[in-house]
């Protein structure tokens, strides 16, 4: 097969190419308003007669099975969640696997389809799961964590049952017992446009109810990332164990809350933020710094927020955004994006388009 993306990148093409004729027939064509995710292209996977496809075209990313010619047979899955991977395709029982955030946004876990549409939840916790199949589909490796719960992996049967733990993580759990940690919360609020946020807030391990303290925010905001997950993170995504985790030791309270523009909630939610990067995802931080502000607990004259990377951008977007009103005592950019027209072109275009179409 061969495949195509045009500039835009909202029109992909798959072709069929027969390497003794030269000849190319076009098999698949996925448009979208916006433009085309690229996990879609992680997720076709080829069989002797078929293969799959993972499409945002009804505004979530859905699962939908083909013939090799290019003949949709069927869509798989539907509903308003998203399948974040095709895991793979039991031919003999023609069944279908996949991990979604059907649950929650906060949430994945595993998940069978049979020839017959019953849908069948595998994974028994729940946090986050993700699967790897052994080639015959009969069983898997599962790896599950929480916000509160290292990571523990296990072999499991296609039915779901474990059958052995492999790793438990428990001289972890005893090692971390062993300190004073805080832990992250989740919670949400409501904008002043009507838009239901998530995030977390981890406080300092001897929070006092009637103390003011000082929130630092941490976000990266980027389209289609995720960083208020119920899962275990490593440091770079403001983690479990971090440079975060250091500061509630000295009296800060740490936020992180996902914007606009930012993924698991369809394509409404992430899109949003199309040919304008910046502004909704600024609003969303600088109300976020204001909701805090409402807290009893919160000195909101303290209130400071940090970014990497797009992230990095975001946070010098939001203090300059409520200069007039100020809700930000303090912020810092690591390796911020200073101006589009010098970031590398297939992650500018995407979102963005090229400056003589969007000089903005």
């Amino acid at each position: 097969a061969i495949m195509t993306l045009n500039r835009h990148q909202n029109r992909f093409d798959m072709y069929y190419a027969n390497p003794r004729s030269t000849v190319c027939k076009l098999i698949l064509r996925d448009e979208d308003p916006y433009y085309i995710n690229s996990h879609v292209f992680d997720n076709i996977k080829f069989y002797p007669k078929n293969f799959s496809f993972l499409s945002e075209k009804d505004g979530y990313a859905h699962l939908y099975w083909y013939t090799i010619n290019g003949v949709l047979v069927k869509q798989v899955t539907s509903g308003d969640f998203e399948v974040d991977n095709f895991l793979g395709w039991d031919a003999e029982s023609d069944t279908f696997y996949y991990e979604s955030n059907e649950e929650s946004p906060l949430h994945n876990a595993i998940y069978k389809i049979n020839k017959k549409g019953k849908k069948t939840k595998l994974s028994k916790m729940k946090g986050t799961n993700t699967a790897l199949f052994s080639p015959n589909m009969k069983y898997y490796v599962n790896t599950y964590s929480t916000m509160q719960t290292p990571p523990v992996v296990s072999l499991n049967n296609n039915e779901g049952k474990v059958l052995k733990t492999l790793v438990d993580n428990n001289k972890l759990k005893q090692l971390l017992a062993e300190y004073d940690l805080p832990t992250r919360e989740f919670f949400t609020f409501t904008t002043s446009q009507g838009t239901e946020l998530n995030g977390w807030v981890m406080k300092p391990a001897d929070f006092n109810t009637s103390t003011k303290y000082p929130v630092l925010m941490y976000q990266y905001s980027g389209p289609e990332s995720q960083q208020v997950v119920d899962r275990w993170d490593t440091a770079e995504n403001g983690g479990n164990i971090g440079w975060e985790t250091y500061m509630t030791s000295k009296g800060y309270i740490i936020v992180c809350v996902d914007g606009r523009g930012t993924g698991g909630r369809g394509v409404e939610f992430a899109k949003c933020t199309y040919l304008n990067l910046g502004m909704k995802e600024t609003q969303d931080q600088v109300e976020t710094a204001r909701y805090m502000g409402e807290q009893t607990y919160v000195d909101k004259s303290r209130i400071g927020i940090w970014g990497w990377s797009f992230g990095g951008y975001i946070a010098i977007m939001s203090m300059s955004m409520s200069k007039d009103v100020p809700v930000f005592k303090a912020g810092a950019a690591v390796a911020p994006v200073t101006d589009w027209r010098y970031y590398d072109k297939i992650y500018t275009e995407r979102f963005m388009r090229m400056p003589k179409e969007n000089a903005e």
